[in-house]
């Protein structure tokens, strides 16, 4: 790591970065857009489906950090592990066969490794995303959920001096105690779901969620100041884990003879219908 030494050149990287990530989240935006028009779900169908529920999930997640472990290990450090265990959460909007989620992710088990000298290294990383699917039936009630996403993923790595003495990392002496180097990186995500319903409403599902974040810009801090030059990583990595969609509220719509019925979930169901 090194510190840039003209000021301009943090701001000039800050617009660029900010440039790509609209850029991409604008692009994705377009293709949610098209993939909706191209169906005619809100304007053609005779008939809407619209559902909004939250959803939760565990992972395995694995993430790309050979560069950083190469510098970690350079300097008589011990290497962070590449393997956490992750919990998420996300708001879930169903249109036809459309699926609209914003979540966040969290790693959970963040272990601190000491080397010799008693100075530790660990890491954890969490992240907001947005991504946007389309169902297709299989077999049945199995339901194949292939989507496209974006990522904001914040990757956080803490060297820990535990006898509190001075240690000298790279070109950067310092007498604190710990150094915080994070990772701030913008990913686009490909993924996937296999749902099944629980039980027989199709109102909860339960199924398999694998998605990979493939980078596309990354910026570092170290104790809240920007420096070039860190090690290339791709803190999105692969996710494989389970995940249960509890749809809270279901609307849907027969535009011919004006039917509509509207479902609150709490512990029942219960139906609501008006029109002729």
């Amino acid at each position: 790591f090194h510190t840039p030494t003209v000021g301009n050149n943090l701001s000039s990287n800050k617009i660029n970065n900010r440039n790509l990530d609209m850029r991409l989240l604008l692009i994705i935006s377009l293709v949610i857009s098209a993939s909706i028009n191209a169906h005619g779900q809100f304007s053609d169908d005779q008939y809407t489906d619209m559902s909004f529920g939250l959803s939760t999930s565990i992972s395995y997640h694995n993430v790309g950090v050979a560069n950083l472990n190469r510098f970690l290990k350079d300097n008589n450090l011990k290497e962070i592990k590449t393997g956490y265990g992750n919990l998420g959460a996300g708001l879930n909007y169903k249109i036809n066969r459309h699926y609209i989620q914003f979540a966040g992710d969290v790693d959970i088990n963040e272990d601190i490794e000491y080397n010799d000298s008693n100075v530790g290294t660990s890491s954890y990383s969490y992240s907001i995303n947005i991504n946007y699917g389309y169902e297709f039936t299989l077999f049945d009630q199995l339901k194949l959920v292939p989507y496209l996403g974006g990522s904001r993923t914040r990757f956080k790595t803490k060297i820990t001096d535990k006898t509190q003495s001075t240690f000298d990392l790279q070109s950067i002496t310092t007498n604190r105690n710990s150094i915080s180097i994070d990772n701030s990186t913008f990913s686009v995500i490909l993924g996937s779901k296999i749902l099944l319903p629980m039980g027989d409403s199709e109102l909860s599902y339960c199924g398999l969620d694998v998605n990979y974040g493939f980078m596309t810009n990354s910026t570092w801090t170290m104790n809240g100041d920007e420096v070039s030059n860190g090690p290339t990583i791709n803190p999105s990595g692969l996710k494989i884990g389970i995940i249960f969609i509890f749809f809270m509220c279901k609307w849907e719509s027969w535009r011919n003879n004006c039917q509509h019925r509207v479902y609150v979930i709490a512990r029942c169901c219960v139906q609501f219908k008006w029109g002729s």
